[in-house]
């Protein structure tokens, strides 16, 4: 039967929904349920009329914290003065069954304080569980006893071993977890930036420093007075979002996954607002939180335990030479009198400086005045004519980021460049942006220096490296983030700022065009056709020299590395590589460069004879290569066409229905699919079906119909699911591919009892029909959320509008897709008519 502690318990729980959680703070939810939690214990215990003497119930963890969450575990120890009390079982069964029974995790051991004490030295998990012990009924001064013994046994050597225990977990979770800031779904506790940091500074608080309350840390004067309201918002925030996370979860769960970040972006209260959606907004303020409690906790741990840790300094002081005003203290550089800094502001950008120059961090203190002091010195730096020429030391530096990681953790930049500030803690919604666009910026710098790390594209645009317009544009290329256009507006902030800070015309204008065309070579990559001629020359004409085309193919390298594993991939790189040497080319040997169109085929169809002429007859290779389209032949290599060419032989010799070929393409880390078969209306949507009914993702499609009724179609797709089973998978797709083709397998009918398909309310799509992009295609670009069956119904779509698809790029993100289709209509030509047009986007928009 359950109790009336039970009810209550229960009655909470019932209570508990999205909005009561939002009307009261997070951690104020915390204390109420730990506190509920504890009448509990204390009815319950008490309605077993026992003697109170030599046992206590004392919660552990985080319910000795005060801080369950909605699906916490509840951990109690029984402390008890000896192992021989009998009462041990009754107790533990009254108390903890009906918890069980009402779906509550309850974690107990039963110790005595020896028993600790051992357990304490030996494991420091233990330990830390230990310190955050919290009294509940039962026997007061065997709880106390237990307090006073365990002060007894953190004597020096062991508090600093658990210092150290306490560092080295930290960045085990740094591994294992990763920086909250850089993780697109963050652990809320194990993140650095997650609550464990805070436990971290609690722990610490206790046994380095004797203090029972982590705001006695700033009464120490160990963290400032804003220091500490700041963390504590930031808890608070954490504690409300983890609540809410393990309500819609319905069990415990840290991880704040992608796909639950809308709705308790929604559940929380936000909205869309300044062009950014709701989530958005959420996400900007979480990461900024974490962000605040994770560098406050490097902070104070290497000012305050650099000689614990034997941080080895090589330089002294004496061995350094930096401005008057700035000193190296403790291992840390920093101001010598703040008032001096008031008379040559210029020192509050020379300490970065000498930071990147001598790879030695910047004081606390010195990061708190910087943070208090750059907006009221911001105007008189822009005007002194020595800034740009620190800003360019600093920029051109090859441990730049060190210095720039810091003027970001200080605010420093978003407060000396507020157009910066304003976007530096946006984070956008999608599955590939893995930083805030502030962090993204700085790691792009980054990734320009690492460049020379890399060998290939070292020996490629290396040299282009240090030139201080393309980290100037780096650092500003996302700064007119939010809103459309973002690109023009970045880069017409860019001049305003540059202009100010008195750089040369020229480094300005070089800066502009990185900034406002530093998407451009990877949209073409990757959604255009790299073999349309008019492409690359458009290309060419736009970038104008090879060294503008250094400095953006490198700013897109850096820039697709700092947006995460999903912007940047083989088959990406194999791109950019491609659209670069093309680029290049034009650029340098013209654009008839290339021998004439005629010549090419000639010259095409001649090596192919050499190559044919002992393997094939005459009659079957000259009518081969008569019906071989011109597109086709002027976009594949000899080599290739020849396999092709082995393959329709294969076809015909063995009378197959079709031939097919995949092998893996170790460039672009992808599989290379080859299809050879008689040609029919709606070849390409039963193969994408096939394809997406087999667990692929396609990322290219060439497509080519030859005039003797074949097709050879050259797919490239992600890896076979299972590494240990290629060659069984592949098997099982050519069976299927010829069940479709031979009409056993209907694919519109599997399709559609694989995917629920979606009504037009549940995606969002953006059609574009271009008749310029290409001289003799018409292009079709879609882009949408990702839903599964989405190239198969796009494919079918274009099908019932009678148009041939001729090359298609698709790039499928985990959220995204950009699909590209180069079509003609069914008499071989652009589609031109504006109603037919109209037509396409309408019927694309309605097919969902």
């Amino acid at each position: 039967m359950k109790g009336k502690e039970i009810n209550n318990l229960s009655s909470l729980k019932r209570i508990l929904s999205p909005r009561f959680l939002t009307q009261i703070s997070g951690r104020k939810f915390a204390h109420l349920f730990s506190f509920a939690t504890d009448c509990y214990f204390k009815d319950k215990y008490n309605d077993l009329n026992l003697n109170t003497k030599g046992i206590s119930l004392v919660a552990l963890g985080g319910y000795g914290r005060a801080e369950l969450c909605v699906h916490s575990d509840i951990d109690i120890l029984l402390l008890i003065h000896d192992n021989n009390l009998l009462e041990l079982e009754k107790i533990a069964h009254n108390l903890f069954v009906p918890l069980w029974d009402m779906g509550f995790e309850v974690g107990h051991s039963v110790w005595t304080i020896s028993n600790c004490l051992a357990l304490a030295k030996e494991n420091f998990e233990v330990l830390a569980s230990l310190l955050d012990a919290r009294f509940i009924v039962g026997d007061k001064n065997l709880f106390k006893d237990f307090q006073l013994s365990l002060a007894k046994v953190l004597n020096p050597e062991l508090k600093k071993r658990f210092i150290h225990w306490l560092q080295e977990n930290r960045i085990k979770r740094g591994d294992r977890f990763g920086s909250a800031s850089s993780q697109i779904e963050p652990h809320l506790k194990e993140s650095l930036g997650g609550l464990r940091d805070y436990h971290y500074l609690k722990w610490v608080a206790k046994v380095w420093f004797s203090l029972s309350q982590i705001e006695d840390l700033v009464r120490e004067g160990l963290i400032s007075h804003p220091e500490y309201e700041e963390l504590q918002e930031s808890v608070d925030f954490i504690f409300l979002v983890r609540n809410q996370l393990h309500f819609l979860s319905k069990r415990r769960n840290d991880i704040l996954h992608f796909e639950i970040q809308p709705t308790i972006a929604q559940q929380i209260g936000f909205e869309d607002k300044n062009g950014k959606f709701a989530v958005e907004n959420f996400l900007s303020i979480l990461h900024k939180k974490m962000s605040v409690l994770e560098v406050l906790c490097n902070l104070f741990y290497k000012t305050h335990f650099t000689e614990i840790n034997n941080f080895n300094y090589l330089l002294q002081e004496e061995e350094i030479d930096v401005s008057l005003g700035i000193c190296l203290r403790n291992g840390t550089l920093d101001f010598e009198d703040t008032k001096y800094i008031l008379s040559n502001n210029l020192i509050l950008l020379e300490i970065f400086k000498y930071s990147a120059m001598y790879n030695i961090p910047i004081s606390w203190e010195s990061r708190r005045i910087i943070n208090e002091l750059v907006s009221l010195l911001r105007d008189s730096l822009y005007k002194n004519e020595e800034s740009s020429k620190i800003w360019e030391d600093i920029l051109v530096s090859d441990n730049v980021y060190f210095a720039l990681k810091q003027m970001l953790d200080t605010e420093f930049l978003a407060k000396f460049f507020p157009d910066f500030g304003v976007v530096s803690d946006f984070v956008q919604f999608d599955a590939y942006h893995i930083y805030p666009t502030g962090a993204h910026s700085v790691k792009t710098v980054d990734f320009i220096v690492k460049v020379k790390e890399d060998n290939l594209w070292s020996e490629l645009i290396g040299e282009y490296s240090n030139d201080i317009s393309l980290r100037w544009a780096a650092l500003f290329h996302d700064i007119g983030k939010i809103g459309p256009n973002h690109s023009l507006i970045g880069a017409q902030l860019a001049k305003k700022i540059l202009t100010k800070l008195n750089l040369e015309n020229n480094i300005i204008d070089i800066v502009c065009f990185l900034i406002e065309n530093h998407l451009l070579l990877v949209k073409t990559a990757t959604r255009q056709d790299l073999e349309d001629e008019s492409v690359i020359v458009n290309l060419a004409s736009k970038i104008e020299s090879s060294k503008k085309l250094g400095l953006l193919t490198l700013l897109s390298y850096a820039d697709a590395k700092a947006t995460g594993p999903k912007a940047w991939n083989p088959w990406v790189e194999s791109l950019l590589r491609e659209v670069f040497f093309k680029v290049k080319k034009v650029l340098e040997q013209g654009v008839l460069a290339e021998p004439h169109l005629v010549h090419r085929l000639a010259s095409t169809r001649d090596k192919l004879r050499e190559l044919g002429k002992k393997r094939f007859s005459l009659d079957f290779l000259e009518s081969t290569l008569d019906s071989l389209p011109a597109r086709y032949l002027l976009h594949h290599l000899p080599q290739e066409i020849y396999k092709h060419i082995e393959l329709i032989f294969e076809k015909k010799d063995k009378q197959k229905r079709i031939v097919f070929q995949a092998k893996p393409d170790k460039k672009t880390n992808l599989w290379e699919i080859i299809i050879v078969g008689d040609d029919f209306r709606g070849v390409f949507m039963k193969i994408v079906g096939v394809l997406t009914m087999s667990g692929l993702n396609i990322f290219s499609a060439d497509l080519n119909s030859l005039k003797n009724g074949l097709f050879i179609d050259i797919f490239r797709v992600s890896n076979p699911p299972d590494p240990l089973f290629v060659d069984e998978f592949w098997e099982k797709v050519e069976s299927r591919l010829d069940f479709v083709f031979s009409n056993k397998l209907d694919v519109d009918k599997e399709m559609s009892s694989m995917h629920e398909f979606f009504t037009k309310n549940d995606i969002e799509i953006k059609v574009s029909v271009d008749n310029n992009k290409s001289d003799f295609y018409t292009v079709i670009e879609v882009i949408a959320d990702d839903k599964p069956g989405f190239l198969y119904k796009i494919a079918k779509t274009l099908l019932n509008l009678d148009l041939d698809v001729l090359f298609a790029r698709v790039a499928t993100y985990k959220d995204k897709v950009v699909d590209v289709f180069y079509v003609l209509d069914k008499e071989k030509e652009k589609i031109v008519d504006p109603l037919k047009i109209e037509e396409i986007e309408f019927c694309l928009k309605s097919s969902f």
